[in-house]
């Protein structure tokens, strides 16, 4: 606590703030909460009680009383009465500067939250001596000052008023209290009445919205923190985790984090592996989810050697990035037995599209084995090649290869000018060409390209066709 000096306006203010609260005894009743709980020892029924029974003067005589609450309310009737408070108290809160009339020995707190008797949060505070010796608990809000001697919430109407008292931004109310929209979520459940579903990208300090609006002797008992996030392995939250965002000093998105990276390090050390939030006993089960059973079946082994592992989510090249380093070599070897090494070490890239363009390699091997054809003469044999080059290599592979022979030959030039129409439509380096063989090839680009189309063996047949313009 510090203290400081008011200035002769303010004390003035002050006392005048007093003269009017202690002017009418519905004042000095409003100060206590409405009971919501029905019971036959409620302090604050006896409060109301006792506070009805005293009027005027005799509400000086409660000063020094054994009970914090009753003597607050006399000491401050004495400040009024003396007409004098230069000093005043200060106590720090998270909610700003509780400041007081110092006067007997009554509790700082208490007495700061009687004569804060118009401050939502801080008149709360009139009653922590009661929370701590009684287990009361007191709500306030906009339209709302509850207390409840049986440790009970008072519900979603209560969080509701909280909320528009708050202006909470990222609120949204559809089907229940839901903060945030993306991502992983927790639940927040108060007093086994009320629940939020808070989302990791929420920006809302909740903890701290909510603890300006109650006064609780046990946070532990009235707020229950659940993840989902693999809750059928493990459901259990570090203390100091829940501590940090029960006292609103971790964000949503940090306390998910910590709570996900525990959950995964204790299925881990279990032997499980994990995709997101899902567990799996063995490689087997895991390897189903993201591979067909014959692509699992090659993989299960090496699994096994590399031990359990997570995945954030469903990834096929997640996993072979980690097993690529260990084990690459020997899984392309597996998938691919009539590869050439060589061919293996050639490819680069991540591991799916090392897999992709070896699979692909094969599937236009397989496809230029097709042409069986025999060549008729050199441009044919030249024209051959080139759809041999296509199936095999692909477009712009074959584009840029053939490209360095144009001028071999006139007949040539029309072959390649017309692959070049097959194949994109057009040429952007006509210059190269004459008028003639761009007739020419533009005449002959629609047999090629029924060549490109086929994928059959009666390409041969296609081919042969050409014999009437290739010669």
């Amino acid at each position: 606590m510090k203290l400081k000096t008011r200035s002769k306006e303010k004390e003035a203010a002050f006392i005048e703030k007093l003269q009017a609260f202690y002017s009418d005894q519905q004042n000095l009743l409003s100060l206590i909460p409405d009971c919501m709980d029905q019971s036959m020892f409620c302090p604050f029924d006896s409060y109301k009680k006792k506070l009805a029974r005293i009027q005027g003067s005799g509400i000086a005589r409660l000063a020094g009383s054994a009970d914090q609450f009753l003597s607050a309310i006399g000491e401050t009737y004495k400040v009024m009465e003396s007409e004098s408070a230069p000093i005043m108290g200060v106590i720090p809160t998270p909610y700003g500067n509780l400041d007081y009339a110092k006067r007997g020995n009554t509790d700082p707190l208490v007495l700061g939250g009687v004569q804060s008797f118009d401050n939502n949060t801080f008149k709360m505070l009139s009653f922590s001596s009661l929370v701590k010796t009684k287990k009361v608990s007191v709500f306030s809000s906009g339209n709302y000052y509850i207390g409840s001697c049986k440790g009970n919430f008072p519900g979603n109407d209560f969080l509701a008023d909280v909320f528009r008292t708050e202006k909470v931004e990222d609120l949204s109310s559809d089907d229940g209290f839901v903060l945030g929209k993306t991502g992983d979520f927790f639940y927040l459940d108060i007093g086994n009445v009320s629940r939020i579903k808070i989302y990791q990208d929420s920006k809302t300090n909740l903890m701290r919205i909510l603890l300006r609006h109650m006064l609780l002797p046990d946070m532990t008992r009235m707020f229950k923190l659940s993840v989902p996030f693999l809750e059928s392995v493990d459901n259990s939250i570090q203390e100091q985790t829940a501590a940090g965002y029960l006292g609103g000093q971790t964000d949503a998105k940090s306390f998910l984090h910590s709570v996900e990276e525990d959950r995964k390090r204790n299925a881990l050390s279990r032997g499980m592996y994990l995709i997101g939030g899902d567990a799996f006993l063995n490689p087997k089960e895991f390897l189903s989810v993201l591979f067909n059973q014959e692509e699992a079946a090659k993989l299960e082994k090496y699994l096994e050697l590399t031990g359990p592992l997570a995945l954030d989510s469903k990834s096929q090249r997640k996993l072979l990035e980690i097993l690529w380093p260990r084990f690459g070599m020997q899984i392309l070897k597996e998938y691919f037995p009539d590869v050439d090494e060589s061919t293996i070490k050639m490819q680069a890239g991540d591991p799916l599209r090392q897999i992709e363009m070896l699979k692909r390699r094969i599937d236009q091997e397989e496809a230029s084995s097709l042409i069986t054809v025999e060549p008729w003469s050199t441009e044919s044999s030249m024209l051959i090649d080139m759809f041999k080059d296509y199936l095999s290599l692909g477009k712009s592979e074959t584009l840029k290869k053939w490209e360095k022979r144009v001028g071999f030959s006139g007949l040539f030039n029309s072959v390649y000018y017309a692959f070049v129409i097959a194949l994109q439509g057009g040429s952007n380096q006509k210059w190269r060409f004459t008028s003639e063989q761009m007739m020419f090839g533009e005449k002959i680009a629609p047999y090629i390209k029924s060549v490109l189309d086929c994928t059959d063996a009666s390409i041969n047949d296609k081919i042969a066709q050409l014999k009437l313009y290739v010669r």
